[in-house]
């Protein structure tokens, strides 16, 4: 089966993230704690100064702990609908479009959590969707996500747990990514297309032979 594999940050939605998106509508609504943002900058600090990385800066999702987990959903649908789906590029719709013709399911992945990224799916009409799933404790979020978050090489990981679930033929199907930290699974595709590229993935991509687009 052709899929298309589609990165959400920066890639459809360029120059920002949903979920910076989704932070910034949640203090204009005062829908975070000062403690949960305090608990959130500690953190994010020992990681720095541990040299932790990347990886574990963005496990620390501290400012979501203790918040309902239904109301969180439908706020973050209205946030799609009224930020998110604005923001998204024409040329994206076209190329989605384009590749529906031709027989491609669409699949959004990305380290976004998973109660944005479902809404959005909906919303774009995407065969499936991959996002970062966030432990709920007694209905409410307990701070951090359910196993890896998916940036990286955890997304090698899932693509390649999924592959038989997907009846994913790697060689007729297609990725679209922008960050270097993608280059590892956008190899796995017969065609890779490097989406408005930071310096790094650009090289890459000339590098590969890939496709450079941007919209």
């Amino acid at each position: 089966m052709r899929w298309a594999v589609f990165d959400v940050d920066g890639t459809i939605l360029p120059d920002t993230s949903m979920e910076k998106l989704l932070i910034r509508e949640m203090i204009r609504n005062g829908l975070i704690p000062v403690r949960s943002f305090f608990v959130f900058t500690c953190a994010a600090l020992k990681s720095v100064c541990r040299r932790r990385g990347v990886r574990e800066f963005l496990r620390n999702k501290q400012y979501f702990k203790g918040l309902p987990e239904k109301p969180m959903a439908r706020f973050s649908r209205r946030l799609v609908e009224k930020k998110v789906l604005p923001r998204i590029p024409e040329a994206v719709h076209r190329e989605m479009d384009r590749l529906r013709k031709k027989g491609y399911r669409i699949l959004l992945m990305s380290g976004a959590p998973e109660f944005l990224l479902g809404p959005l799916a909906e919303r774009l009409g995407a065969d499936a969707a991959m996002g970062t799933v966030y432990e709920v404790v007694e209905g409410r979020f307990a701070g951090g996500p359910c196993g890896d978050h998916l940036y990286g090489t955890a997304k090698t990981s899932i693509l390649d747990r999924c592959r038989e679930e997907l009846e994913m033929d790697f060689s007729r199907s297609a990725v679209y990514a922008n960050d270097s930290s993608d280059a590892e699974h956008m190899r796995m595709f017969g065609t890779a297309v490097a989406v408005n590229p930071r310096k790094e993935l650009k090289r890459t991509a000339e590098r590969e032979g890939w496709k450079v687009v941007r919209w």
